[in-house]
């Protein structure tokens, strides 16, 4: 009895070591808590993606006639006929400096070319001014505007079947009823049919056969009805298993209204078995409405932990479970720019129990108000900036807990929270073959949180890549990363194309409630150099080494250099 006291001591002075957010949390590290899952498997670092371009020409200008410059006369007025996007007095600046001199024919063609050029510098894609058939008796010259516009427009493709077409049409009712084609028109209606799930299409314009000047416009619509990707990596802990297997796939369109199901997993197998320490499981829906690319999402999700790595002498299980609705606004959809917004309800559950620790849950109920912007620029090269803004809200609604429970993760935790966090990162290139990202996050929250709601900075394919995942959490805290990219230095027959790169990363927490001084403010740094590769346009991998800076990795108790390996495959 005697030694089963002290062996009961000595374990239970073991956990109390282990490395914990801060002293009032439940026992269970930052790194291993099951509120965390869902968002260490989230990718944290920016996504620089582009829209695929949409390329819409105009008709050329008319050239001149033979003689042209030996027909000369003094111009006395220019009348623009069927000009109806602009006032005269807009555009008159493109020639007024000719009235009154001597000119030829040619200078005639050219000032229609001239304004030909200024429709289509602000966008007016198909719309021409040419010089009719006419007599200049007194000096007058007449041109004709044949502002371009669409007669028929035509959705074929064996994407655009039945009700799937549905959506696809109202997004081009939309586009005709602007009247004058622009190309941002165009181009947002092109961009918000690509966005449906698993749609790739394309526009082919053609002269009207029916009204002279105007275009029929046909929208060619493809669709993979199901697709996906799975993946290998080390990115994860002594705590929830070191090696991941990550996969997920979309169902697109299979109920023929242009939703999508997605279903996502992951399984972390223990370092000494294939026990999982870690099992994830989601399923998602989102259904486009109405002409102006609105969607409505609705998701669950899973989680277990069961921690290794010493943790599970103490039987450590953790719960998690999810569920939410979401509605996506975008406001405007162009290559160049986009401006969205999100309103979103969600509620999560955790739970986690061990053999030493009391029952710990929480219930949290979440108000979400997003925005999200990213835009390319040439401020000091070409660049693309993405930019990330939240409000969430904690409401005392659906069986959430209640400030001062005593079962919450941490004492002072708020279920009623308030907290802001953002995001921005920038992409510049500095040469062909160099550029440089740049990116930072914070959060701000007006009281002590719960652990699923808390600011963490860790992880492979986070800020702070020496460090485990939500290596330290906070209410408050701020992270930052600078990366040069280095683009296929050498040629390597059996990539499609690789880039090296070398980082550094910073990032600090805050928690007011903490008990110790040293607990209240923590920081960490890593750096390191790494490569990503396209094997082919389906398969990518990456490697990477990182090494911790200002602190010890806590599971791993060292600052030993990190190696991390993944492999993908999209299907």
């Amino acid at each position: 009895m005697k030694l089963t006291n002290i062996l009961s001591c000595l374990s239970l002075s073991a956990l109390i070591a282990l490395p914990v957010a801060h002293a009032n949390a439940t026992s269970t590290p930052s790194s291993a808590d099951a509120g965390r899952v869902e968002k260490n498997l989230q990718q944290d670092l920016p996504d620089f993606k582009r829209s695929a371009p949409i390329d819409v020409k105009g008709n050329a200008p008319f050239e001149a006639p033979a003689g042209s410059q030996k027909i000369t006369f003094i111009l006395k007025d220019v009348v623009l006929e069927d000009a109806s996007v602009y006032p005269t007095s807009e555009i008159k600046y493109l020639y007024d400096k000719k009235i009154g001199t001597k000119i030829s024919l040619a200078d005639v063609y050219s000032i229609a070319a001239n304004l030909t050029a200024k429709y289509r510098a602000d966008g007016y894609i198909l719309t021409q001014v040419v010089v009719p058939p006419q007599t200049i008796g007194d000096g007058t010259v007449r041109l004709r505007v044949v502002e371009g516009r669409l007669n028929d427009i035509r959705v074929d493709g064996t994407g655009a079947l039945g009700s799937n077409a549905d959506i696809i049409n109202q997004y081009v009712a939309q586009l005709k009823s602007k009247g004058v084609l622009k190309n941002a028109n165009l181009e947002k209606t092109l961009l918000l049919i690509n966005d449906l799930p698993g749609v790739t299409a394309r526009s082919v314009l053609s002269p009207s056969k029916s009204v002279v000047g105007a275009s029929d416009l046909t929208i060619l619509v493809e669709r993979k009805k199901i697709d996906g990707s799975v993946q290998v990596d080390n990115f994860g802990s002594r705590y929830l298993g070191m090696w991941e297997v990550l996969g997920g796939f979309n169902l697109n369109s299979i109920f023929g209204q242009n939703e999508r199901i997605t279903a996502q997993m992951a399984y972390a197998p223990s370092n000494q078995g294939v026990e999982p320490e870690l099992l994830y499981g989601s399923l998602s829906a989102a259904l486009p409405v109405g002409a102006y690319g609105t969607t409505l999402e609705a998701n669950i999700g899973k989680s277990y932990t069961n921690p290794g790595a010493g943790l599970e002498n103490f039987d450590v299980l953790g719960k998690s479970y999810s569920n939410g609705i979401k509605v996506n606004q975008p406001f405007i959809r162009t290559r160049e720019l986009n401006l969205s917004s999100s309103l979103g309800l969600d509620r999560r559950s955790t739970e986690t129990k061990s053999n030493i620790d009391t029952f710990k849950n929480d219930d949290i109920t979440s108000l979400r108000l997003g925005g999200h912007v990213d835009y390319v620029d040439t401020l000091f090269s070409a660049a693309i900036t993405n930019a990330n803004i939240e409000l969430s809200r904690g409401l005392s609604i659906l069986g959430a807990s209640k400030k001062g429970d005593s079962d919450l993760s941490r004492i002072a935790g708020n279920p009623e929270y308030t907290k802001i966090t953002a995001d921005i990162s920038r992409l510049e290139r500095l040469t062909n073959d160099f550029s440089l990202m740049v990116a930072t996050k914070g959060q701000l929250s007006s009281s002590a949180l719960l652990s699923a709601e808390e600011f963490g900075i860790g992880g492979a394919n986070a800020i702070g890549r020496g460090y485990d995942p939500s290596e330290l959490v906070g209410e408050d805290g701020v992270a930052g990363s600078v990366e040069l990219r280095w683009a296929s230095p050498y040629k390597v027959s059996w990539l499609d194309n690789y880039s090296v790169y070398g980082f550094y990363d910073i990032g600090k927490v805050w928690n007011d409630d903490a008990t110790t001084s040293s607990q209240k403010e923590q920081s960490l740094a890593s750096t390191g150099l790494g490569m990503r590769a396209n094997i082919n346009s389906a398969t990518r991998a990456g490697f990477m080494v990182a090494l911790p800076l200002t602190r010890e990795v806590a599971a791993e108790g060292n600052d030993d250099p990190r190696f991390y390996f993944n492999l993908s495959r999209d299907f």
